[in-house]
């Protein structure tokens, strides 16, 4: 019943019109507006494919409908509800423990929300670890574990720089 149909073009009123959506099925309303509040996203713009049909009407193409009409994504509902809700501006990624940033900056990476994706990630160190070897991971973690050592027994900066380049 749920089950998505063959892709088929459908009329949409004007750019502000209520849209259904099925997600994982779990239907959500919105406006057209509102999914596009961040044009940037190549997949939203790829799902609401717009073509102009006269006197301000668009058909979306871009989309897979269900039997009902609604525009079917097949993604977690729970985690679509809260990129809606970013998408609306009610957002407060504060409140997400660690795993549930992870989670859900994978969905938004799936919806190409490169602001959303920004928001979830962690607090730069002015680095990227990612760009050292595993070889040059492992000598910073050292070096920065002697640091302490040496910090911890209050040696100088100048003592401490000395006893690691030995």
């Amino acid at each position: 019943e749920t089950q998505p149909q063959a892709k088929r073009a459908r009329n949409v009123a004007s750019h502000t019109s209520i849209l259904e959506l099925n997600v994982g099925g779990q239907t959500f309303s919105t406006t057209r507006d509102t999914l596009l509040a961040y044009p940037t996203s190549p997949y939203v713009k790829r799902l609401l494919n717009q073509h102009v049909d006269g006197d301000d009407d668009y058909q979306i193409t871009g989309a897979l409908l269900d039997a009902q009409g609604r525009i079917f994504i097949d993604r977690n509902p729970k985690l679509f509800e809260q990129v809606l809700e970013y998408l609306r501006s009610n957002f407060d990624a504060e409140q997400l423990t660690e795993q549930e940033k992870e989670r859900l900056k994978k969905e938004a990476l799936y919806y190409q929300l490169d602001g959303l994706i920004d928001l979830l990630r962690p607090p730069s160190t002015g680095y990227d670890e990612r760009a050292l070897s595993p070889d040059d991971q492992n000598l910073r973690q050292e070096a920065n574990e002697i640091r302490a050592m040496l910090l911890a027994k209050s040696i100088s900066a100048a003592d401490a720089d000395n006893i690691l380049v030995d």
